[in-house]
């Protein structure tokens, strides 16, 4: 019994990692232009948002960090809702099983797959609420585009290291931090070397009261979050 949930588990975890990132450049530390020129960022777990009770202690955590370190980084501004956002930074603590409450962890309670997009909610052949859910071992960070309907669209960042997400150092923004501001000055390059302007280049380097003014939500199938006016 115990053999066969390990493997489950397994495939479950294998399944995480194979997908690839859609629209995912050959060149993995070139950030699409999408992600350096957005403004407004929201921040939720593999699982859902910060208020869903399904979610674990240290994803919330993980949530919690990752918003105080994009405050700090003073590039974007972080919204209130996901339809508000232009991009979402998805964090998952590393875990190979996860009970839920109200259950163990046993061969009728692992999830049958795991979905991409994720959804907020876990499938199970369980009973009720209990289940336990698979994924790698590994701290993760993805990073997707906001459709117009507020749902995930493309994924276009990805990464995932053992501890990762651990604060204060979470080597996993770290890296995406150095990626986005790194290809926003290499595209700010190639277009002020064909003469065309670049707003991305721009803000690379802009603290957290850089620039005048708010400019307006460029989503314009979102409401502007508070104060952007």
């Amino acid at each position: 019994m115990k053999s066969i949930t390990q493997a489950g588990v397994l495939i479950g975890a294998a399944a995480v990692l194979a997908i690839p990132a859609a629209g995912q450049k050959k060149n993995k530390d070139e950030v699409s232009e999408s992600i350096t020129n957005a403004k407004y960022v929201y921040v939720e777990a593999y699982d859902g948002p910060e208020w869903n009770p399904r979610l674990t202690g240290e994803d919330r955590k993980a949530i919690a960090d990752v918003e105080r370190a994009v405050r700090s980084w003073g590039r974007y501004q972080l919204v209130l809702r996901r339809s508000e956002a232009e991009v979402v930074l998805q964090v998952r603590k590393g875990r190979i099983a996860d009970a839920r409450v109200g259950g163990g962890v046993s061969v009728e309670q692992v999830p049958t797959h795991v979905e991409f997009p994720p959804t907020t909610t876990t499938q199970t052949t369980a009973h009720g609420d209990a289940g336990a859910e698979v994924g790698p071992p590994e701290d993760l960070l993805f990073v997707y585009m906001v459709g117009a309907d507020g749902g995930l669209n493309a994924r276009l960042w990805q990464r995932t290291q053992k501890d990762g997400l651990n604060a204060p150092d979470l080597k996993l923004f770290q890296r995406f931090k150095d990626d986005v501001n790194k290809s926003a000055e290499a595209q700010a390059k190639r277009k002020a070397a064909s003469g065309g302007a670049s707003p991305a280049g721009a803000r690379a380097n802009a603290g957290p009261t850089g620039g005048t003014g708010s400019a307006p939500n460029p989503n314009p199938a979102a409401p502007n979050p508070p104060g952007a006016n």
